[in-house]
């Protein structure tokens, strides 16, 4: 599995991939650094298969539209959701995968009603 930080702000973007198929997922990607997000992808030869929003965000303004735009990727967010250009909603225990890397969620809502964890294999986003 291929994971990765990509921002140095305080607004983390997380690199999920297969190092096998080579599909990737962003997840909370920032607006401003949507084009910097492609061109790491092409650099490396992925393939944006899903970006996800782990909620609604108030701290910035989230480019998984425009990602999902420019890539023809999937954008995944929470059932309860009130973003209008979500391709695919998901609630507690529905899984995606990466190739051979599962993805699954706990719906945590607390910071907002549609907060959710990403469960990966060896870590927690």
């Amino acid at each position: 599995m291929i994971f990765e930080q990509l921002n140095a702000c305080d607004c983390k973007t997380y690199l999920v991939a297969s190092e096998q198929t080579k599909e990737a997922m962003l997840v909370d990607p920032l607006f401003e650094r949507a084009d910097a997000y492609v061109d790491e992808l092409k650099k490396r030869g992925l393939t944006l298969k899903y970006v996800l929003d782990t909620h609604v965000h108030a701290d910035h303004t989230s480019g998984a539209a425009v990602l999902k735009q420019r890539t023809g990727a999937t954008y995944v967010m929470h059932k309860a959701s009130v973003t209008g250009c979500v391709d695919q909603h998901i609630d507690e225990g529905d899984k995606l995968t990466l190739g051979e890397v599962p993805v699954s969620f706990l719906h945590t809502p607390g910071h907002s009603q549609d907060s959710v964890t990403v469960l990966l294999p060896d870590r927690l986003l």
